[in-house]
């Protein structure tokens, strides 16, 4: 059997429990999970794929562009970093209210469907499940009554 060859980097704080300052990524279920290099333990976190040079993974199509991190951010700290539909805050993705397929379909101009307005913070099972749909009316009140309130408070 050959050897696994492994990229090492430095980890973000030393290995908590042997104190070694340098780390590996395996990856599982599409995430690069952190180990020590020396313990193999795990180190915590995740390696984000724009440390690691690997694309990013997003729900796409002809129709939609690639969501900026920039743009991601902005948009799950609006949301309070929890899925809009069930308030998990794991896994989570940016999804469309009008759907793409929707709104193309409805000839809305892509400037309109692609505002920052028409996404929300969902998580990975909320926003795949709904596939090309878009959220049901009584959800999408429910969220612009949240966004209101949350802008006031701010205020």
């Amino acid at each position: 059997m050959a050897a696994e060859t492994r990229d090492e980097f430095e980890l973000r704080r030393p290995c908590a429990y042997c104190g070694h300052a340098m780390g590996f990524a395996i990856e599982r279920s599409g995430q690069d999970v952190v180990h020590c290099g020396r313990c193999e333990r795990y180190a915590g976190y995740n390696r984000p794929k724009s440390e690691s040079g690997k694309p990013q993974r997003h729900v796409g199509d002809k129709n939609r562009e690639p969501i900026k991190p920039g743009e991601r951010y902005r948009i799950l700290e609006r949301d309070g970093f929890r899925c809009v539909a069930c308030g998990s805050s794991e896994n989570l993705h940016v999804g469309h209210l009008l759907s793409v397929d929707d709104a193309v379909k409805q000839d809305i101009p892509k400037e309109v469907y692609e505002h920052d307005q028409n996404k929300a913070a969902m998580c990975e099972q909320c926003n795949l499940g709904q596939k090309q749909l878009s959220i049901e009316p009584r959800l999408f009140v429910a969220i612009l009554i949240r966004r209101i309130a949350r802008a006031k408070a701010a205020e």
